[in-house]
């Protein structure tokens, strides 16, 4: 089947189709975005509620790119609104894990964030609930 041209909106499901990762451990999916943070729900991560993570206890969390797969760690999590948001692992404990994500991240464009509300008729390429 032969395809016409690539409009924007083609390249723009591309650039989230490359931005989205898979959370393996709980079957999960998240996005890269503009901050080279990954945003997915809580649910789809392991953390825990009882103060380990303010204490600097590490849950890593292994996800799979397109190329391949990586550890990244939960830096805050809202589980009353179900949203987490995951970067690298420290760089000094774990130089080579970061490489890999900032690999990832340069090669990667991420998804804009849009903190306003939304105007009728008001393009923007994805706009993500959890």
């Amino acid at each position: 089947m032969k395809r016409g041209p690539q409009t924007p909106k083609d390249s723009i499901y591309a650039d989230v189709a490359n931005a989205t990762v898979s959370i393996l451990e709980k079957v999960g999916q998240g996005v890269l975005v503009n901050d080279y943070s990954i945003i997915t729900a809580a649910h789809c991560i392991n953390y825990s509620l009882e103060g380990g993570m303010v204490l600097g206890d590490l849950f890593p969390e292994k996800i799979k790119t397109r190329k391949g797969e990586l550890m990244v760690r939960p830096v805050a999590v809202e589980p009353v609104k179900d949203i987490a948001v995951l970067s690298e692992l420290d760089n000094q404990a774990f130089p080579e894990e970061a490489e890999e994500f900032w690999s990832f991240c340069d090669d990667t464009n991420p998804v804009p964030l849009c903190r306003s509300d939304f105007e009728f008729g008001e393009t923007f390429p994805v706009h993500i609930y959890t």
